[in-house]
C-alpha cells in the first residue's frame, strides 16, 4: 500500500514585538504603594450593599402590612337595645329607676301626670251614665205608648164589635118589621076589598051594619098597626144608620190614635237610636281615654340593664319622638357599635378581623379583644363633626378582659375603639404609591 506524503509548507513566522529591555523607573513613594497588597473594604462594602438591596427588595416585595380603619363606639346587645318611647308629650310625676339599674319585664319605669286624663275619663263616664238613663226613660216611654195604643185599640175594637152586634140586631128587626108591615098592608088591602064588596049588601040590608062596623074597626086597627110598624121601622133604620156612622167614626178615631201612637213611638225610637249611637261613641272615647291614661305609665318591655335614662326627676318633660330609656336585654351577646367615616369604608366587608381596645381597661395591662365585622349599614348618613359615616357592628370573641390576675366581664354601654383590618398591602406598593400618584398627575 502506497502512502503519498504531501510536501511540507512552511508558515511565515510573525515578527516578535520589540520589547525594550531597558528598566522602568518609578518614584520611591509610588513604588511603595504599588508594592503593597490591594484593600478588600470596598469589595466588602459593595457585597454588603448588594446583599442589603436584595434583602430589602425581597422584604418589600414579599412583605405585607395591615391597613386598618379606626372607629370609636360603645358596647350594646347584639339584638340592639330596646328604646322606650312615650306615646305623647308628658310631664314626669314619678321616676322609679336610674341608669345602671336592673329591671324585670313589666317593671314600672316612669309615671307621667294623669290629672287631665282622670278628668276626661270621669267626664265621659258621667256623660255615658246620663245618656244611659235617658235611654232607659225613652225605651220605657216607647213601651208605655205601645201599651196605651194596644189598650185604645182594644177598647175601640170592643165598641166597634158592640155596634156591629147592635146593627146586626137592628137589621134583623128591620127585616122582621118589613115582613110584618107587608103582611099588615096585605091584610088591610084584603079588608078594604071585602068592605068594598059588603058595602052594597049593607046598603040593601043583606047584612047588618054592626057586622060592617066591626069589619071597619078591624081595618082601622090594621091601619094603625101599619103606621106603628112604619114608625118603628123608621126608628130602627135611623138607629142603625147612627150606629153605622158611630162605628165608622170609632174606626177612624182608632186609626188616628194608632197613627199618632206610631208616630210618637217612631220619634222615640229615633231618639233611642241616637242615644245608643252616642253611647257607643262615648264608650269608644272612654276606652281611648283609659288607654291614654294607661300609657302614662311606662313599663319595661324586657328585662335587662338600664343603659340610659333621659328623665331623672319629677317635672321633666318627655317628647314623643325621643326615647326616655334604653334597656339592654339580659343574656344577649354584646357587639361594638361604631361609626366609621365613609372614606375609610371603601374596602370594608363582613367578616373582617378587628382588634378592640376598651377605654376603661388599658390594653397594655388587659390586652385587646379580638372580633369580626358583623354588619355594615346599607347607606351612610351625616354625623357631626365626622361627616358621612357608616354604622359598623363588630362581634366580640369574648365578653371579658383578663389582666392583673382578674377576669372582668364587659357591660353594655362601655366605650371602646376598634382597629379593623381592611386589607393587607405589599410594602413595595406603599413605597411606590407616591410615584404612581405623581405619574398619574403628570399624565393628566
Amino acid at each position: 500500500m502506497l502512502t503519498l506524503n504531501k510536501p511540507l509548507v512552511q508558515k511565515p513566522e510573525k515578527p516578535a514585538l520589540a520589547v525594550s529591555s531597558a528598566p522602568e523607573t518609578w518614584s520611591p513613594a509610588l513604588q511603595t504603594v504599588l508594592d503593597q497588597p490591594s484593600s478588600r473594604l470596598p469589595q466588602q462594602l459593595l457585597i454588603m450593599g448588594i446583599l442589603f438591596t436584595g434583602a430589602f427588595t425581597a422584604w418589600a416585595w414579599f412583605g405585607q402590612i395591615d391597613e386598618v380603619a379606626q372607629s370609636n363606639g360603645k358596647l350594646i346587645p347584639q339584638d340592639a337595645a330596646y328604646k322606650v318611647y312615650p306615646i305623647e308629650l308628658g310631664k314626669a310625676a314619678r321616676v322609679m329607676v336610674k341608669e345602671g339599674d336592673t329591671v324585670k319585664q313589666g317593671d314600672l319605669l316612669v309615671e307621667f301626670d294623669t290629672e287631665m286624663d282622670d278628668k276626661e275619663v270621669e267626664r265621659l263616664q258621667t256623660v255615658i251614665q246620663s245618656m244611659q238613663a235617658e235611654l232607659l226613660q225613652t225605651e220605657a216611654m216607647i213601651e208605655k205608648i205601645r201599651l196605651q195604643a194596644d189598650n185604645r185599640g182594644a177598647i175601640a175594637e170592643t165598641q166597634i164589635y158592640a155596634h156591629q152586634a147592635t146593627i146586626a140586631q137592628n137589621q134583623q128587626a128591620i127585616q122582621t118589621s118589613r115582613s110584618l108591615l107587608q103582611q099588615l098592608q096585605e091584610d088591610a088591602k084584603a079588608q078594604q076589598a071585602r068592605l068594598a064588596r059588603l058595602q052594597p049588601l049593607a046598603d040593601e040590608g043583606a047584612i047588618s051594619r054592626e057586622q060592617l062596623f066591626g069589619m071597619e074597626q078591624g081595618l082601622r086597627e090594621r091601619t094603625r098597626s101599619i103606621t106603628e110598624n112604619e114608625g118603628n121601622l123608621q126608628r130602627i133604620e135611623t138607629e142603625t144608620s147612627r150606629l153605622q156612622s158611630e162605628m165608622e167614626q170609632k174606626r177612624g178615631e182608632a186609626r188616628q190614635v194608632a197613627l199618632e201612637s206610631q208616630t210618637e213611638a217612631e220619634q222615640l225610637k229615633i231618639r233611642s237610636t241616637e242615644l245608643r249611637s252616642k253611647i257607643r261613641e262615648s264608650e269608644v272615647l272612654l276606652s281611648t281615654a283609659k288607654t291614654k291614661r294607661k300609657q302614662r305609665f311606662i313599663y319595661a318591655p324586657v328585662g335587662g340593664n338600664i343603659l340610659s335614662l333621659k328623665l331623672t326627676k319629677p317635672g321633666e318633660v318627655a317628647q314623643p319622638n325621643q326615647p326616655i330609656a334604653e334597656i339592654a336585654p339580659t343574656g344577649k351577646p354584646l357587639v361594638l357599635s361604631t361609626l366609621l367615616p365613609s372614606h375609610e369604608a371603601g374596602f370594608l366587608s363582613q367578616g373582617m378581623p378587628a382588634k378592640i381596645k376598651l377605654d376603661a381597661y388599658p390594653y397594655q395591662d388587659y390586652g385587646m379583644v379580638s372580633g369580626k365585622v358583623l354588619s355594615i349599614s346599607a347607606d351612610s348618613y351625616p354625623q357631626d363633626p365626622i361627616g358621612q359615616v357608616y354604622r359598623v357592628d363588630i362581634t366580640l370573641d369574648r365578653h371579658y378582659v383578663q389582666g392583673q390576675g382578674k377576669i372582668i366581664d364587659l357591660k353594655p354601654g362601655q366605650t371602646a375603639s376598634a382597629e379593623i383590618i381592611t386589607r393587607r398591602r405589599r410594602i413595595i406598593d406603599l413605597l411606590l404609591e407616591p410615584f404612581k400618584k405623581l405619574q398619574g398627575e403628570v399624565n393628566l
